[in-house]
């Protein structure tokens, strides 16, 4: 079982020397069985707040977090 909003170190760093994340938005259960499984990551690191927030996919994106 992967928890929702699980973040992936890729080893990897951006050009400002930031590590690179892909995060899981879902939880996922995944077998050893025959079938294939498949999952969605996406870029960055993700944190539960009581507000929803949807990512257009722009390159850079951010979220500016008033009045939490």
């Amino acid at each position: 079982m992967i928890p929702e909003y699980t973040a992936v170190d890729t080893g990897k760093y951006d050009s400002n020397g930031k590590k690179i994340y892909y995060s899981f938005v879902n939880a996922y259960t995944i077998s050893n069985g025959s079938g294939t499984n498949t999952v969605k990551l996406y870029n960055g690191r993700w944190k539960m707040y009581s507000n929803v927030f949807t990512s257009n996919g722009s390159n850079y994106e951010t979220f500016v977090l008033t009045g939490l």
